[in-house]
């Protein structure tokens, strides 16, 4: 049946085509059918990588649209503090205020320490990744295709870390109770400690997949290194006679 249906589908395009027009299609039906399968499966594979390339380019312009928010939000805090009125506390809240006030600065100094090793500790497993991706990886022909995306992404990752950091230092480590504006100082800490834990944890999924990238290649060299020495053992054992 399907015989048949090419038949009278040709039969059509002869009536209503040229006959070079014909001839030019039914190659370009030729062509197409010949294609190998693994053609069409290497297509898929592509799009799939590609789908993750922008996936990860997108999540690099996210990070940079972050930390010019968190430079914006600096310069906003920077205008706000110079514009402001003297918000002082009363005698009553200044007094609370100082017999809490070692309570709060060891808080905010231990937090800031705690949120400093963090970033401290992404950064020493991606240095040291990325180490062996160059030193051992990469002389054996092992390259990552998306390698420099991977790095852009990590970097901009740390820049943020680095940025709300910074921010939390302002707010926090320079906490006055006779100070300008203390509690509005102090609510400005606490939000830089969310924008921090959040910071830190995008840097953490950065670095996540760039281990990940790398522990994959990894395994792939040792798999041939692997499939190259059963070739040799094979090789040697034919070569000695023995079944």
């Amino acid at each position: 049946m399907r015989g048949v249906d090419n038949l009278l589908l040709f039969t059509v395009m002869y009536l209503y085509m040229g006959k070079t027009t014909i001839i030019f299609l039914v190659l370009v039906v030729f062509v197409f059918a010949i294609i190998p399968s693994s053609v069409l499966g290497a297509s898929t594979s592509n799009t799939s990588a590609n789908t993750a390339l922008q996936n990860l380019q997108d999540r690099i312009e996210q990070h940079k649209e972050k930390r010019e928010e968190l430079m914006m939000k600096a310069k906003e805090r920077a205008s706000v503090s110079a514009q402001r009125r003297l918000a002082k506390l009363n005698q009553t809240r200044l007094r609370v205020c100082e017999a809490r006030k070692n309570g709060i600065t060891q808080r905010a100094t231990f937090m800031l320490t705690h949120g400093g090793k963090i970033n401290t500790g992404h950064m020493k497993i991606q240095e040291r990744v990325n180490e062996y991706y160059n030193n051992h990886l990469v002389p054996e022909g092992y390259v990552l295709p998306n390698y420099q995306e991977l790095i852009d992404d990590m970097a901009a990752a740390k820049a943020n870390v680095l940025t709300v950091l910074d921010l939390a230092k302002e707010s926090g480590a320079n906490f006055d109770c006779s100070g300008d504006d203390p509690k509005g100082k102090l609510d400005a800490f606490k939000e830089d400690m969310k924008e921090l834990i959040a910071a830190n944890k995008a840097y953490r999924q950065s670095v996540h997949n760039f281990v990940k990238a790398v522990l994959e290649l990894a395994r792939q060299a040792k798999a041939d290194q692997s499939g190259d020495q059963g070739e040799d053992d094979q090789t040697t054992t034919d070569e000695g006679g023995v079944q």
